[in-house]
């Protein structure tokens, strides 16, 4: 009988949002900001820029620049609880699901 197999985030990361040489970077984290999988150079986000991007989902609008991993990122598009999206000096992407925030 074969063992069932384990799926981790790491493994999503690496076989999803990386196989289509598409994203440069990706991270999974928790909605407090803890890193659940990442890639080797994705930034380390401070608890306070987890907390204003959290902040930008349940209220679009109210930040204009997103600091991200310690660079500042103009806020383009914000939609409620799904996405935000963010550029200058490169686009950047968070997806919020109801257990995780995703970032490419």
């Amino acid at each position: 009988m074969a063992t069932p197999s384990t799926f981790t985030y790491s493994d999503y990361v690496d076989q999803h949002l990386m196989k289509e040489n598409v994203l440069s970077e990706a991270a999974i984290a928790g909605h407090q900001g803890e890193i659940w999988a990442q890639t080797s150079g994705f930034p380390r986000f401070p608890d306070a820029e987890i907390r204003n991007i959290m902040q930008e989902f349940d209220k679009p609008g109210t930040h204009r620049v997103l600091s991200c991993g310690g660079t500042d990122h103009v806020v383009v598009q914000s939609i409620p609880r799904i996405l935000i999206r963010a550029q200058l000096p490169v686009r950047i992407k968070f997806a919020q699901t109801p257990t995780v925030l995703l970032a490419s």
